[in-house]
């Protein structure tokens, strides 16, 4: 988390969540990988070579960054779709997401 925004780590370790992410560090680094891999060119470039159908699901009330990221990807892949769950957050029920991919997955 080292460059990480001060204020975005400082929130964190305030969170009640932090021993959580504390726990999940390990895991992060591929996590940490693959996002500096989405900075190192431009992403029409990056994701050009997707030929996969591909969904990007957002929650409804989810933080605002979400649904740029997401209509990013749609403008990028060219096979790229967007959906957003109502009521949803940052996360939601399983069944939810079933659905919606089971939804798409079908089309």
């Amino acid at each position: 988390m080292k460059d990480m925004p001060p204020e975005w780590l400082a929130g964190a370790k305030n969170s009640p969540g932090w021993p959580i992410m504390l726990g999940m560090g390990p895991s992060l680094s591929a996590d940490a990988e693959s996002l500096a891999w989405t900075q190192s060119a431009p992403r029409a470039q990056l994701w050009s070579g997707i030929t996969q159908p591909t969904l990007a699901i957002v929650g409804e009330q989810t933080i605002p960054i979400m649904p740029k990221a997401a209509d990013s990807i749609v403008a990028n892949i060219p096979s790229a779709r967007k959906t957003t769950i109502p009521g949803a957050n940052h996360g939601w029920e399983p069944g939810v997401m079933a659905d919606a991919l089971a939804e798409f997955l079908a089309g």
